[in-house]
This record gives structure tokens, sequence and C-alpha cells, in this order.
């Protein structure tokens, strides 16, 4: 099965992803963001509801916005929080299967893998933080996203036979 067929097999099932899923907001949308408060925000849900999830999954962070984790197979399992550039206050996770002895150059180097609203509903989604409520559902859905959608498909590689293919 090639990755594009599991994740087409993936979005098949039923979930609600929480969001309008777009990383843009308008200028008016902006002016109506304390920016301050939704990075307070975000570095909360994270330390509160995403990493203590992903540490029970066994990952580690990495580098701040980053997850990590060796599989049996000895494939480096790597997720990361990816912010929009240019200050909307959403954000997306970048998943990843990478050999661990790639040379990395200090940065990590994308093996095989995608973005979680790909696996989740077949197509790029983004998440909100705009401020505290926003980023508590946002980051709670993230996590049920991941392990519902990210958790089995690193799951599957973990037989070397399912890479192979």
């Amino acid at each position: 099965m090639t990755i594009m067929n599991f994740k087409k097999l993936l979005h098949k099932n039923i979930f609600s992803l929480y969001g309008s899923g777009t990383c843009i907001r308008s200028d008016a949308q902006m002016q109506l963001v304390n920016k301050e408060e939704a990075d307070k925000a975000f570095n909360a849900c994270k330390k509160e509801i995403l990493n203590p999830y992903l540490k029970t999954k066994g990952f580690h962070t990495w580098k701040g916005k980053a997850y990590v984790r060796l599989s049996d197979t000895g494939l480096l399992e790597y997720m990361d929080l990816q912010k929009e550039r240019y200050g909307s206050k959403t954000f997306t996770v970048n998943i990843a299967l990478m050999p661990i002895y790639a040379p990395s150059g200090g940065y990590m180097c994308i093996g095989f893998g995608g973005r979680l609203g790909e696996f989740v509903c077949g197509k790029d989604f983004w998440w909100d933080y705009k401020d505290a409520d926003t980023a508590k559902k946002s980051f709670a859905n993230v996590a049920e996203a991941i392990g519902q959608f990210a958790i089995p498909w690193f799951e599957k590689y973990d037989d070397g036979a399912a890479y192979t293919e």
C-alpha cells in the first residue's frame, strides 16, 4: 500500500476538525487578535495539552515545537507545529518518518509524510489559536487527530515490510 493510498483510507474515517482550516486572516480580522494573548495561549496549550499527551505515546520534545520518537524499526517518527509565518495565529502539524542516519545539517530533513490535515480529510488544515478558548479547542482537536490518524500511520511502519512495498 502506497503512502497516498494509506492517506486516502485514513481520511475516509469521520472526524470533525475544529476551526476554519485556513491559515490566513484578513487585515480586519488581524486587528481583532491580541497577538500577545494568542502566543501565551499557544504556549500554554502546547504545554498543558499536547506535551503530556505525546509523552504518553513515547514522544520527546525537540527544539521547542517538534516531537520525536524512535520506532522499533529504527525510523525517526517526527511531528512539528508550524505557525503561519505572517502572524495570523494559526498552525498546522507536519508529520514525517525518516531514517535516523540521514545527515540533516542542524535541521530536520523530512523523509516522507505530510500534514495532519491530509491524513484526516485529504487536504491541508490549519488550527487557530487567536485566544485561550480557541487554542484549547484547537489543541484538543489536534491531540485527538494525532491519536486517530498519525499514531496509526506511524505504527503501520513498525513492520519493516510496510515501507518497502
